[in-house]
């Protein structure tokens, strides 16, 4: 797949946590029931940009499986100690 389009899908869910964010931000107690919403944008963001990351450490694998293990085994673990640190 072409590294743009990687770049413009994870640019979106990003755009989509960032909204989320914003619109729990502005949150109040007459509108508490639209957190669902937003938690709904959040979840969409955070799947979207997971999986897009794994897609294109998929595609920088490719068939060169032997030569970039380290590599690809180093970017897992940073990627696991983010998601854990954040989650």
């Amino acid at each position: 797949m072409n590294f743009l389009a990687f770049q413009a899908t994870y640019a979106l869910g990003l755009m989509f946590g960032i909204g989320a964010c914003v619109w729990i931000y502005f949150l109040n107690d007459d509108n508490a029931k639209q957190v669902y919403g937003a938690v709904v944008l959040l979840g969409l963001g955070g799947s979207t940009m997971l999986v897009t990351s794994l897609a294109m450490t998929s595609d920088l694998i490719a068939n060169n499986v032997v030569g970039l293990q380290p590599q690809v085994t180093w970017v897992y673990n940073k990627k696991f100690k983010i998601f854990v640190i954040f989650a």
